[in-house]
């Protein structure tokens, strides 16, 4: 788990990216559906295709037992479309694997779905 986020610190997302499984699901704020596989790194990696341009910053990491919470700044800048918010990102592992990543538009719609998940299925 904590290599996933050291990765990202230092080598960004398209690094990140390497170190995912393929059947992790991700739910981003934007654009609010689900995306898996090559459909993430499509997403991810085509800002700049999209005359995008984003810049993602976690500022901390919170465990809750399988769940990680990321909090951080999401900006995202085109020629119609200004965005700065402080999303949080709520990772849930079983284990060491990462299963799927969904965004919040803020730390407490994230506790709310990681206390509405309750305790893992084991």
């Amino acid at each position: 788990m904590r290599e996933l986020f050291r990765t990202y610190e230092q080598q960004g997302v398209a690094a990140m990216l390497e170190l995912v499984p393929d059947d992790v699901v991700w739910t981003p704020i934007v654009p609010g559906r689900s995306l898996v596989g090559e459909e993430l790194r499509t997403f991810l990696l085509a800002e700049g295709e999209r005359g995008e341009a984003r810049e993602h910053r976690v500022l901390e990491y919170e465990e809750h037992g399988d769940h990680v919470i990321a909090s951080g700044s999401l900006q995202v800048r085109s020629r119609d479309l200004h965005v700065d918010v402080q999303p949080c990102w709520v990772y849930r592992f079983e284990g060491d694997r990462l299963r799927s990543m969904t965004g919040y538009p803020t730390r407490t719609a994230a506790l709310r779905a990681i206390a509405e998940a309750g305790p893992p299925d084991r």
